[in-house]
Parts: structure tokens; sequence; C-alpha cells
């Protein structure tokens, strides 16, 4: 078994992560084991999301679609 550590990046390279970009419908066929929700769910959550995106743009999108209140309803008054 090797023993694999993250080395410092070479001088002139960027210390940021590589940001990963994947098609919705990829991530869609997925998105159970990637973000524990349902394809309905994740239909709503991503319905205003358009090309190709992160999974934490995901996250953020699912979390806030959640989190929504949803609108009270009211009554009808009743005329007599």
């Amino acid at each position: 078994m090797t023993d694999e550590k993250k080395s410092a990046p070479a001088q002139g390279e960027s210390a940021s992560k590589t940001v990963c970009k994947f098609p919705l419908d990829r991530l869609r066929v997925d998105c159970f084991q990637l973000f524990g929700v349902t394809a309905s769910t994740f239909d709503g959550a991503t319905r205003k999301l358009k090309g190709d995106v992160t999974v934490e743009a995901v996250k953020a999108a699912i979390n806030s679609f959640q989190d929504a209140k949803l609108p009270q309803k009211t009554k009808k008054k009743e005329g007599k």
C-alpha cells in the first residue's frame, strides 16, 4: 500500500482547488447517492441552473430549495 500525500504546489502554481463542472443530466443520474435527494427534488431545486455546474452549486441550490417556506393558504370567506 502506498502512502499518498498531497504535495505543496510547485512554484507559480495556484494553491486553490481546481473547480470541476458537470452537466446537470449527469448529476441527476446519481442525485440520490451524491445529494441524498430524489430526482423530483433535484429537478425542482435545479430548475433555474443552466449548463455545466459544480457539485457545490447544486448542493447550495438543493439546500435553498428545501429550506424555502411554502406560501400560506388563505381561507376563503364564505358568503351567505
